[in-house]
């Protein structure tokens, strides 16, 4: 018999999350096609992965309205599709999350007008665990995977506590003001023995204390940053350039973003944060770093979810030549990401199964700024998870 899985997400109710939920559930009732699921094209069919009829999916939100409400006014999914699958979206259970980390910059974008919080950490963690365990059984599930959807938070001021394992678990005693919202579920899903993913370019997995945990607890982990769109070219272009031998001399990107997503960047501290995830594939591709290379991220309200990117390349060639490349890529953002969070979580549970714990480098196609690998060449990144699931 085959395995039913659940996919909690945390930002339950946002943009990407919601547009995943409507997609499994339309290809539940065959009302679309599976167009930008990779794990459904031919190189994967002989894995015998999880069905998207037997994902359940739920998860956690700041934002207590129903899940259906949040889907309609993020006006992504088409209305006329929402009403068809809108008694399974009626049965999606999205717990209440806890505000223990989260700033106060967040919870107002998401219109959360009380940002008092009596909750400690380890309360916090608590709650997440006996979440995940009533879902498994609610559900009759045989595990989860848990998968970070939530707003990018600032960088920790002071990382110590990220050292060590036996660190972190002090900073959990202690209430440290450092551990943000995205460190509590990672460690609370590592915990509950559920394979977690980080799709945000937030600091959560990827530091010695969490892979030191997910190793000693046998669990899956893959991160940072989920790469759907300016990043993703970025990493296809810049080999061209280096198998061509030809010279970079500057790369400037801007893009533009209405979402709430977008919203969020307009605080500096959590700017940064992208920004920083957006900017090391370059010098890593190319093997030289004096380049001028400038990334800009715009809030721009008309576009909703639709992000904008616009590149200008300046290269020389031969004889010392300039020359000059211009790309403008229009995008949905959550319609280019939803498809993959189903990946991630696919693979990772296969992975899981594998009993391959730690970090699950070979998913690194899927993400801006992969944990243990600085090789950000997507053909190379490919045929890494190529080899993996061929071995």
């Amino acid at each position: 018999m085959s395995k039913k899985i659940g996919l909690m997400l945390i930002g339950m109710n946002g943009a990407i999350a919601t547009t995943v939920t409507a997609g499994i559930e339309a290809i539940k009732k065959q009302q679309i096609d599976e167009i930008g699921l990779i794990t459904q094209i031919d190189e994967f069919k002989k894995l015998n992965l999880v069905s998207i009829e037997n994902l359940q999916i739920g998860g956690w939100d700041i934002v207590e309205s129903p899940h259906i409400d949040c889907m309609r006014n993020h006006h992504i999914v088409d209305n006329e599709l929402i009403d068809k699958i809108s008694d399974d979206l009626a049965k999606i259970t999205v717990y209440k999350a806890p505000k223990v980390g989260i700033t106060k910059h967040i919870l107002n974008v998401d219109g959360i007008k009380n940002t008092e919080c009596k909750t400690g950490v380890k309360e916090a963690i608590a709650k997440i665990i006996d979440d995940i365990n009533d879902f498994v059984s609610k559900n009759k599930l045989d595990g989860v995977v848990i998968g970070n959807l939530s707003s990018t938070e600032p960088l920790p001021k002071e990382t110590e506590f990220l050292q060590s394992i036996e660190a972190f678990e002090e900073a959990i005693e202690s209430n440290n003001s450092n551990i943000k919202s995205g460190m509590i579920y990672a460690y609370a899903a590592i915990k509950a023995h559920a394979p977690y993913f980080n799709f945000t370019p937030s600091v959560t997995v990827g530091n010695p204390a969490l892979t030191q945990l997910a190793l000693r607890e046998h669990v899956a982990v893959a991160g940072n940053d989920g790469k759907t769109g300016q990043t993703l070219y970025k990493t296809v272009i810049a080999p061209m350039l280096k198998w061509r031998n030809l010279k970079l001399e500057g790369w400037y990107s801007t893009n533009i973003l209405g979402n709430n997503d977008g919203r969020v960047l307009e605080e500096p501290d959590h700017k940064e944060t992208k920004i920083r995830s957006k900017s090391k594939v370059l010098s890593n591709i190319l093997g030289y770093d004096d380049f001028y290379h400038r990334v800009e991220i715009n809030y721009y309200p008309p576009r909703n979810d639709a992000k904008e990117a616009w590149d200008n390349i300046d290269f020389k060639g031969w004889l010392g030549k300039r020359m000059s490349m211009k790309i403008n890529w229009i995008g949905e953002d959550s319609i280019l990401a939803a498809p993959l969070v189903v990946d991630i979580a696919r693979l990772l549970w296969y992975t899981q199964e594998r009993e391959d714990y730690g970090v699950a480098k070979h998913l690194s196609s899927f993400f801006k700024d992969p944990i243990n690998n600085n090789d950000h060449n997507f053909n190379n990144q490919i045929q890494l998870l190529l080899d993996y699931i061929y071995n």
